[in-house]
């Protein structure tokens, strides 16, 4: 499924494999060097914006996935309608103080979008692909990574799992012989051996 939604960007955008790679290192490089810019309460207000956006995104997938109390969902209600009026304060304490080609639209914006970028998370450049695309075909490319180190993590497990059984098994099918040649137990009448092995 990542790997299909991957081609179809690459088609899209008519990617090779080599500028896949590049964009890939762009932001990766990008991720590395950047820093936040501005004063102290700049920062401080992007890291609480950050924060309020994906804690009333967390609260907001359990409000609908995962409680079944009336009772628990009013309470999460309760505190994501909090923390969305202090995000409303942070964005508009923020704006009052960013450079105009850096402040952010309504909030509710940011539940709307897929994925959110902060207009201090992108920098500015004059290259021709624009870096929100770029972190697009990052985000895909990471995705079937992960999907990668995970199936290999399955897959060693698994091998690992079937190893057990199969000695386990051997263990099994030698104690069977056992029981049915009665080496264990020579005393045991035959109708004794049958309802041990039935057991076993």
């Amino acid at each position: 499924m990542q790997q299909h939604s991957l081609e179809e960007l690459k088609t899209e955008l008519s990617l090779h494999e080599d500028c896949v790679h590049q964009w890939v290192s762009d932001v990766q490089q990008w991720a590395e060097e950047s820093e936040r810019h501005g004063s102290g309460d700049m920062r401080r207000l992007q890291e609480e914006i950050e924060g309020l956006t994906v804690s009333i995104k967390r609260r907001t997938q359990r409000l609908y996935s995962q409680t079944d109390s009336i009772k628990r969902r009013h309470s999460l209600r309760l505190r994501r309608t909090e923390e969305k009026k202090k995000l409303a304060a942070a964005v508009e304490e923020y704006n009052s103080i960013a450079d105009p080609s850096q402040k952010l639209g309504s909030v509710e914006d940011f539940f709307t979008a897929e994925t959110v970028a902060w207009p201090w998370q992108i920098p500015s450049s004059t290259e021709s692909a624009p870096f929100l695309t770029k972190r697009k075909v990052f985000d895909k490319v990471m995705a079937v990574r992960r999907l990668q180190e995970e199936r290999g993590l399955i897959c060693k497990e698994m091998k690992q799992h079937w190893t057990v059984m199969r000695q386990k098994i051997s263990k099994f099918e030698a104690l069977i012989n056992d029981i049915s040649s009665k080496s264990l137990f020579p005393t045991l009448s035959d109708t004794a051996c049958k309802g041990l092995l039935c057991i076993v």
